[in-house]
């Protein structure tokens, strides 16, 4: 997969709620984290997944742009529950078709 379409996979298997199936798009080595909540980071595909079954998100991404720079996606967010409002940003890093690493900035 390209990084656009795993950014694209990612956002649509994350709305459904389909935790496995996400986690099976990062690598075993991959890393979660997250800036301005306090959760983890989450280090290797288990964790991952782990993290999501243990705590779902409550809504769904909106995502509002995207900046495509090869191997780096950065994608700038809502929730569904305020479409237009900029939740934040999701940097994904990927490496030979899968995820190397999740960096979810969220606004306060």
């Amino acid at each position: 997969m390209t990084p656009r379409e795993l950014m694209d996979r990612y956002v649509a298997l994350h709305n459904q709620g389909k935790w496995d199936e996400l986690g099976a798009l990062f690598r075993s080595d991959a890393v979660l984290a997250f800036i301005g909540p306090m959760v983890g980071p989450f280090a290797g595909q288990d964790a991952i997944i782990q993290a999501f079954h243990e705590n779902p998100p409550r809504d769904q991404l909106v995502i509002l742009d995207v900046q495509d720079m090869g191997n780096t996606i950065d994608a700038r967010y809502a929730w569904s529950t305020a479409p237009k409002v900029d939740a934040g940003t999701i940097r994904m890093v990927t490496a030979l078709g899968t995820i190397a690493a999740v960096i979810v900035t969220v606004r306060a």
